[in-house]
């Protein structure tokens, strides 16, 4: 009997586990265990039907990883969406969903399939970094830190991981359009409610700081990626039907990023923009100088027919923050940045080996609140990364994440293929440019970047030619 759950092909994730077991039977199994869990706990009967829906999305999940990576992705609005500390039930949710089936994959992968994991340059960096990673658990139980933030520091780090079985499935065809159409269209949907948010909340604003305090600091990274690859595309692709597309990537990115007023995301998207000419080819360099001009032009008509009752106001700050770019060391919030990094520094000295730990605060006397204040977020990078991880968690995270920039690099330099070449050229300068924007604002450890990092490596090392040469073994379309 053919299976409902999903299309006729080879299952990547081979013939273990749940694959052994009929789909019949495994529902049948789980929906009286969850049935008798609410019948017992009574006040959350209500949600009996949502905890099977949730069940039977898992199972095809499993069985499925060209449904599995869509759903993952698009399941990270749970996460961007979150501000609270606790784990809620969302994340709960979302957190067995994507690193359950993520680490089923690699155990499967590296035990039953004995299949190499470290097959592109820096990933045998990137393990070490992991293991690097799970045993600061013991500087973490020395100096009495907190073991649940710990864990969750540490969980966000294993989103990294998501970038092997993406690499792996981007070695298809309709891998890439998978993964690449679902990247793009949870940056339009996320664009399309930031734009929405502030143009609603500037429809009852009275006084001109409500221009700039009504700002959606939401998704800066994912629209300032989403500017490169509309860049990259009109770099690339002469038809007119690409170019439009491009245009039109390019101008709304570029407006939902401006209505963050993240300087630093300005600044980032704008060494983003210089990595690709130094990456492109004369030619190309030549387009995407040609194509600057027009986007001014583009987001001056957008925001004049869109933003028209407030223009003048929106104009205005949208132009005092960007030149305040310059002064941007006079303002009391990078100051305050400067005080928190010197106090790093300081613990750093004492103990820059093994460092203290995930789950490591610090203490420091806050400009802005005019207090001493407990903190465990370091908004340099890398700091954090020598802070927490010592020397060599912060060697090995660098080495592994320059090594993905050296491929691309080379892939562009080489003999890609055109298709693939504008999301190549992308991703390599989505990672120079992080570089950049992790020295205020880090990108290495939170979770919207870290997503973006584990795709770009991903199709770095998945469009690389060497790879694509092997990709008729990889997974099966």
């Amino acid at each position: 009997m053919m299976n409902v759950f999903y299309p006729p092909i080879r299952s990547p994730f081979g013939s273990t586990g749940l694959n052994t077991l009929s789909p019949l039977t495994v529902l049948l199994i789980v929906g009286q265990m969850l049935l008798f869990f609410a019948l017992t706990y009574f006040d959350i009967i209500v949600y009996f039907p949502f905890l099977c829906i949730g069940v039977l999305v898992f199972y095809v999940c499993v069985k499925n990883i060209y449904v599995w990576m869509p759903v993952s992705i698009l399941g990270h609005v749970v996460l961007f969406m979150q501000k609270t500390e606790e784990i809620t039930a969302s994340e709960l949710a979302f957190g067995v969903l994507f690193y359950g089936i993520l680490l089923y994959w690699l155990f499967e992968k590296v035990f039953i399939k004995k299949e190499r994991l470290a097959t592109s340059s820096g990933d045998s960096w990137l393990i070490f970094f992991f293991v690097i990673g799970l045993l600061s658990i013991v500087p973490a139980v020395l100096y009495s830190n907190s073991l649940s933030l710990w864990f969750r520091e540490y969980l966000v780090f294993l989103g990294l991981l998501f970038y092997f079985p993406a690499r792996e499935v981007m070695q298809t065809e309709r891998g890439k359009k998978v993964i690449l159409g679902t990247v793009i269209t949870l940056a339009l949907f996320s664009a399309a409610r930031n734009i929405w948010q502030y143009r609603t909340r500037l429809s009852v604003a009275e006084y001109a700081w409500e221009v700039l305090g009504g700002r959606q600091a939401m998704n800066e990274p994912l629209f300032m990626v989403m500017i490169l690859v509309g860049a990259a595309l009109w770099m690339v692709y002469t038809q007119p039907r690409a170019r439009l597309v491009a245009l039109i990537c390019v101008s709304l990115f570029s407006v939902a990023l401006i209505m963050t007023f993240s300087r630093g995301y300005w600044l980032g998207a704008a060494f983003g923009i210089v990595a690709l000419l130094w990456l492109a080819n004369n030619t190309e360099r030549k387009r995407l100088m040609g194509v600057m001009l027009l986007v001014v032009v583009t987001l001056l008509l957008v925001l004049m027919i869109g933003f028209s009752d407030v223009f003048t106001a929106l104009f205005t700050t949208i132009a005092s923050r960007l030149s305040s770019v310059a002064t941007a060391v006079q303002d009391i919030s990078f100051a305050n940045r400067l005080v928190e990094s010197e106090k790093v520094i300081e613990l750093i000295s004492l103990n820059p080996l093994i460092g203290y730990g995930l789950g490591a605060s610090y203490t420091y006397r806050s400009i802005l609140h005019g207090f001493s204040v407990n903190g465990e977020y370091i908004h340099n990078a890398y700091l954090f990364l020598w802070f927490k991880l010592g020397v060599l968690g912060l060697l090995t995270f660098m080495v592994a994440y320059g090594g993905k920039i050296i491929q691309g690099v080379r892939n562009i330099r080489g003999s890609i293929e055109d298709q693939d070449r504008p999301w190549v050229l992308a991703a390599t300068a989505t990672l120079i440019c992080m570089l950049q924007v992790s020295i205020t604002s880090p990108q290495f450890y939170t979770r919207e970047p870290v997503l973006l990092i584990a795709l770009s490596w991903a199709t770095i090392a998945a469009f690389s030619p060497a790879t694509n040469g092997k990709a008729a073994g990889a997974v099966k379309n």
